[in-house]
């Protein structure tokens, strides 16, 4: 993998778009509706910092990323539906939106995950960053889950759930199928968008766009807020195995008396992929050490 800043747009809208939310209401009636408390269920506020035109204006406005997300994009995706990307750092995703939106705008909304596999190579290591998955839940005016299907490889294994009364479109589905991930497919996915005469949202479409709105999220918990500004990497970090490691190692360290080993582990995998981090993780390396010794 390339450093973040040298990819070109599309592959980053590619990324974001792995998981996003459409919601079945105007663009400019979303936009006005984020004042409000009902989607984020009063824990944070979310406000419109600027409106843009530009795809590439809006890709920057996610500089960083963070858990949970502090930004959203907001775009018009077809007529009377909008789509919602976020920055978090697992991956842009709608879950924890999906309930509010439907009580802000009083509109079905859909959450939808499409990752493809993502695994890291530098000569004989290998981190797998992300795995695959198709996943899509649509929720009514009232914000009741009407149907649900999950088809994912939950970190090796293929997990496959349904709930909720099957739609027409999904007649030709191979539920069937004796490997799970051929039971809902990409194809099945945008088809299932098309039967609900819900956008299939792309690349493409994104760049295409000219109006987004830049939505910043601030948490009421002032230390909350803090601690995930404090933890914010960028994207350059975001797919270098190593950041990650690194963050899990520092997690330990008001622990370290007891979890030296853990810490250990982390920071020396972290090391191992990319030697650069050594000034970081020194200090915190060597007590661990010391720890491990009884010191």
């Amino acid at each position: 993998m390339g450093m973040a800043e040298n990819h070109p747009p599309s592959h980053r809208v590619a990324r974001l778009l792995e998981g996003y939310g459409l919601i079945e209401a105007r663009y400019d009636h979303c936009v006005q509706a984020l004042g409000g408390d009902e989607i984020t269920r009063g824990t944070s506020i979310l406000e419109e910092k600027d409106r843009v035109a530009d795809a590439s204006q809006a890709l920057a406005f996610f500089s960083t990323y963070t858990f949970p997300a502090t930004r959203q994009i907001l775009f018009p995706a077809g007529e009377g539906w909008t789509c919602v990307v976020n920055n978090s750092k697992n991956g842009s995703d709608f879950n924890d939106y999906s309930w509010g939106w439907c009580r802000a705008v009083r509109s079905r909304v859909l959450r939808v995950v499409d990752n493809l596999p993502i695994v890291w190579k530098k000569g004989s290591l290998r981190e797998v960053m992300q795995y695959e998955a198709r996943i899509v839940e649509l929720l009514d005016e009232r914000a009741q889950v009407v149907r649900a299907i999950t088809c994912a490889n939950d970190g090796g294994r293929w997990s496959w759930r349904l709930s909720g009364e099957p739609l027409p479109v999904e007649s030709a589905f191979p539920y069937d199928a004796k490997k799970v991930k051929d039971r809902f497919t990409r194809e099945h996915l945008r088809a299932f968008l098309s039967g609900l005469s819900a956008p299939v949202v792309d690349e493409e479409a994104f760049l295409r766009c000219r109006s987004f709105s830049l939505v910043e999220e601030t948490y009421k918990d002032g230390d909350w807020m803090t601690r995930i500004r404090a933890a914010a990497c960028t994207e350059s970090e975001l797919e270098n195995p190593a950041h990650g490691y690194y963050q899990r190692g520092l997690g330990w360290v008001d622990h370290l008396e007891t979890h030296f080993s853990s810490a250990i582990a982390d920071f020396e995998k972290a090391l191992k992929i990319d030697p650069s981090y050594e000034e970081k993780i020194r200090r915190h390396l060597e007590r661990a050490y010391r720890l491990s010794r009884g010191g």
